[in-house]
């Protein structure tokens, strides 16, 4: 990795200065990257601590030998940085690669007194898929007004690895097949935890007969991770 950018800005009026960074990543792994993670730490000459962007999550994609680019930003007040001629920005990145399974296509329940279940776990990768229900929420006082529709999913690491993301996403079919809106919900799952998710959907009660519930997971595994730094420089801008 390296830093292709490191600069400050001068002190605004309120004594605010700014900090834009931005980083290069080539990908000499065979996995794909899918998705990355990133932390700035902006320090001053005695590596004090100036400022912080962290968990800065990006959809970067890149191949083998294929490169991408992540633009990080931060802001302080002025005087936490003692003399920015030594002032320098530290960044952090982690690769990851995406595993993606479907789970199912779901029946919208009657009601909200009624559900649809899967009635069965599935193994996926590093995580046990506990079974699926769909429901429905009470019905809005103004029967015109949208529905909602949810799922609920408890998912288990039954590895040692900590997985930096897993995420369950549902989509709205109605009876034609169109996709009428899609929602997702994602979780960090520690080493051997387990997580319940509920991601939801709304629409109008007549667009909720004969639709269906599309539920998929997909999980982010670690690739690689990178460091680099740089000393600051003032803003041309």
């Amino acid at each position: 990795m390296k830093i292709t950018k490191a600069v400050y800005r001068a002190p605004d009026s309120y004594g605010d200065t700014s900090f834009d960074v931005e980083a290069s990543v080539e990908n000499k792994k065979e996995d794909i990257v899918d998705m990355s993670v990133s932390v700035l730490t902006i320090l001053d000459g005695n590596n004090n601590t100036v400022s912080c962007d962290y968990d800065r999550e990006e959809a970067s994609y890149a191949e083998k030998d294929e490169t991408f680019s992540v633009n990080l930003s931060s802001y302080a007040k002025a005087y936490l940085v003692s003399d920015f001629s030594k002032a320098k920005a530290i960044v952090d990145l982690t690769t990851y690669k995406k595993e993606f399974k479907k789970i199912g296509d779901f029946e919208i329940p009657a009601d909200h007194k009624s559900c649809i279940q899967s009635n069965n776990q599935i193994e996926f990768g590093k995580l046990r898929v506990y079974g699926v229900s769909v429901f429905r929420y009470d019905p809005p006082e103004n029967s015109s007004e949208d529905h909602s529709v949810a799922c609920t999913i408890v998912v288990k690491n039954i590895s040692d690895e900590y997985i930096q993301k897993v995420q369950i996403k549902v989509q709205l079919i109605d009876r034609t097949g169109s996709n009428l809106i899609d929602s997702e919900d994602y979780r960090h799952i520690p080493p051997n935890g387990s997580m319940n998710f509920q991601p939801s959907v709304y629409a109008k009660s007549g667009k909720l007969k004969g639709a269906k519930l599309d539920v998929s997971i997909s999980s982010f595994h670690e690739i690689e991770h990178y460091n680099a730094e740089s000393l600051l420089k003032l803003s041309k801008d």
